[in-house]
């Protein structure tokens, strides 16, 4: 056996165990991140929650929903105010009977006592 033949021999073991040892490193990377996604997402859930369920934050919610609903109906024409005026409408000009019992609501029949 030559020299050139041991050096061919040797890079070529060489470029095979980094290969093996590259594709070990892959497989562990992908394992890593999916772990660190699923810690990270549970971890955010449970930071979220707690902080909902503290006062500050849950009363920082309910203002903010009350000043975007709020500022939806003060608009002259809105799909949320267009659609709660339907559906006043709707209880104020039906039976209510009709309403709770299933049957379609006849918008043109008045409600009668």
């Amino acid at each position: 056996m030559s020299y050139t033949d041991l050096v061919a021999i040797l890079l070529t073991a060489t470029s095979t165990i980094i290969t093996i040892l590259g594709v070990f490193v892959a497989v562990l990377a992908i394992w890593g991140y999916s772990q660190f996604e699923k810690m990270t997402r549970e971890a955010s859930t449970r930071h979220l929650e707690k902080l909902l369920q503290s006062g500050k934050f849950r009363d920082e919610i309910d203002q903010t929903i009350l000043k975007h609903v709020s500022s939806e109906l003060a608009k002259e024409s809105s799909p949320f105010r267009d659609l709660l005026r339907q559906q006043i409408e709707t209880m104020m000009l039906t039976d209510a009977s009709r309403r709770q019992g299933g049957e379609p609501a006849n918008a043109e029949t008045p409600f009668r006592d």
